[in-house]
């Protein structure tokens, strides 16, 4: 399953419209497939071609700093920086222009190997050698799940990673679990820790 098709499944059911991606590296990959009518695209990768293939191009602290004022959205997917506090600026920001009953949709919360979860210097510094870095968003998730305690929080299987779902819809209850915030907790309760479903689950649950 693909975050493409996660995201997706929200647009088609909802009948929503707006749509904000952050961290987009190259839009056909996922930007370019999203059913909305009204698409914004951030991202700062140092490309020639960057003033074109975003419809902002610069970093996300800067899009919510001068631009987000004038937009509100149905769905915003967080994918830039895999860095928890990056990460979670991001989330944080996410919720001021997210539309009432909206979702925002957040990549790489279920790394699957401890050497998928390294630093932004180490994995710039080339000491990662697989084939998806995740960073440490899995922590920014967990801990934006334990503030918005009243809100749907939970995690779908993807392909890459996992898309946590945050939605102020009621439609899972969000159970908070004491994480201590080491690899081993999260490995050994990953399940109960994301409140990790299927995408046939989570087909039920949207």
């Amino acid at each position: 399953m693909t975050r493409t098709e996660i995201i997706n499944y929200i647009f088609d059911k909802y009948k929503f419209n707006s749509y904000l991606e952050l961290g987009v590296y190259n839009p056909q990959d996922n930007f370019d497939k999203i059913h909305a009518q009204f698409k914004h695209s951030v991202d700062n990768m140092p490309h020639p071609d960057g003033p074109l293939l975003y419809t902002h191009w610069m970093d996300t602290d800067y899009f919510f700093e001068n631009f987000a004022k004038e937009y509100m959205y149905d769905v915003i997917f967080v994918d830039a920086l895999h860095e928890e506090e990056q990460c979670y600026r991001d989330i944080k920001n996410s919720l001021k222009y997210l539309n009432n009953n909206g979702f925002i949709v957040i990549h790489d919360v279920n790394p699957i190997q401890k050497e998928n979860t390294i630093s932004y210097l180490d994995f710039l510094a080339e000491k990662y050698h697989g084939d998806q870095w995740n960073g440490t968003v899995y922590r920014t998730f967990i801990r934006i799940k334990n503030e918005l305690k009243n809100w749907s929080c939970f995690a779908v299987e993807e392909d890459a990673g996992g898309c946590g779902i945050l939605t102020q819809r009621n439609i899972l209850e969000n159970k908070i679990f004491e994480f201590d915030n080491t690899w081993e907790c999260f490995d050994k309760n990953r399940k109960e820790i994301l409140q990790l479903v299927s995408f046939e689950e989570y087909k039920n649950i949207v």
